[in-house]
């Protein structure tokens, strides 16, 4: 009987492959079937679902396709001969040219799930219990017996998420090392394993090693361009001295909800700083003006950096504002001298910085990258810089 049903579906699939077709709608969708009736006003259609009739206006184009239903029949034709495995991999191979058959990826999650339950039952009760380092030998003794490719790596796969979740347990309990190993191997493992990729990195960040980060996260923004993430990314390459790229990263960032806008915009201050003084070394005055206004607008007004700003005009041959600026600091000048002898005002300026330094984290955060840039001597002094750094843009 087994014999008979294969035969028929053998024939079926000789005489369907011939007449079936893609039909492609305007709306993007796609339609799999033969084509019984096709006029000018209508095409009707044979489907795994039953007899379809459109309307011709809604159809974009008609392609042969029975090269990639062939290998749907296929893989059903495999699970009734409970080839289960081979089944897996003539629909990854119909999926890869029919990426937007709902059906056939429901069908291909059922026969994954299925496998794996039937072969790895005491690794998968391990998982679910969170005992993982017992569920990777046990899915390690499945992986040793099998020899189906597709089989191998559905069990990579599963190991892989085995080592991400012993990663993060090592991670929670402080123990670093154990932690890189565990994501090391999940990598090995799936190389698309991009929870293992974000631990690592985040391992790597916390060790102030952005070498080793910088590469893992170039690859998993690509993969998920999450806004935590780009802005790792552009601590990186500031780390690393690599202004330029960080730059457009944090431009993008600046106005997000999900990221420290206060951390970013520091971080976007300094980048202007440093090309500021980068094109005064260069006397390019007139291109360090530029630059230094946009540092300005980022930064905390006060004397110095009225007066550094003074001469930054002055370099650029802006005499006029040059004065406008000598005069804003002359007048800041003189209301900070004016609170620096008001014992009541010293107490107010007192506890509101006590009070910024409490309520924010940026300056902690800020430094955990150090930096070895012109001007700053690390990012938790990015903030005030411009005191520290005045004579060095007015010279």
């Amino acid at each position: 009987m087994k014999l008979i049903f294969t035969l028929i579906i053998l024939i079926f699939l000789v005489t369907f492959s011939v007449s079936t077709e893609v039909i492609y709608l305007n709306n993007g969708n796609t339609i799999n079937g033969k084509i019984l009736e096709d006029t000018d006003a209508k095409i009707t259609i044979m489907t795994d679902a039953g007899k379809l009739t459109l309307p011709k206006n809604i159809v974009a184009k008609v392609e042969s396709s029975s090269d990639s239903l062939n290998l749907k029949l296929e893989a059903e034709t495999c699970i009734a001969q409970k080839d289960i495995p081979t089944a897996i991999a003539k629909y990854d191979e119909y999926l890869k040219q029919n990426s937007n058959d709902e059906t056939a990826k429901q069908k291909r999650s059922e026969l994954v799930n299925n496998l794996i339950t039937n072969l790895c039952v005491n690794a998968e009760n391990l998982l679910s219990s969170n005992e993982f380092e017992k569920a990777i030998t046990e899915y390690e003794n499945v992986l040793a017996s099998q020899q189906a490719p597709i089989t191998k790596e559905l069990i990579n796969q599963r190991l892989s998420i085995a080592y991400s979740k012993l990663a993060h347990q090592q991670f929670d309990t402080v123990k670093f090392n154990a932690a890189k190993d565990s994501c090391q191997k999940a990598i090995n493992y799936d190389n698309t394993n991009i929870d293992s990729k974000k631990l690592l990195a985040k391992i790597y960040l916390k060790e102030n090693n952005s070498q080793l980060a910088l590469p893992l996260l170039e690859e998993v923004v690509q993969m998920a361009p999450e806004d935590e993430l780009k802005l790792d990314l552009a601590e990186c390459y500031l780390d690393c001295e690599d202004d330029e790229k960080a730059y457009p990263l944090l431009e993008n960032l600046k106005d997000s909800i999900n990221v420290d806008n206060k951390l970013v915009r520091e971080m976007l201050k300094d980048i202007h700083y440093n090309r500021y003084l980068s094109l005064s070394e260069e006397n390019k005055h007139n291109e360090a003006l530029e630059e230094y206004l946009k540092y300005f607008d980022y930064s905390l007004k006060n004397s110095e950096i009225y007066e550094e700003c003074a001469n930054v005009y002055k370099n650029a041959g802006m005499s006029d504002k040059y004065i406008e600026l000598i005069k804003m600091a002359e007048d800041a000048k003189l209301k900070e001298t004016r609170i620096a002898q008001d014992p009541k005002q010293k107490i107010i300026i007192r506890s509101s910085s006590a009070e910024k330094t409490d309520s924010s984290d940026t300056d902690v955060k800020y430094s955990r990258v150090k930096t070895k840039r012109k001007g700053v001597s690390s990012r938790s002094g990015a903030s005030g810089k411009s005191g520290s750094s005045g004579s060095s843009g007015s010279g």
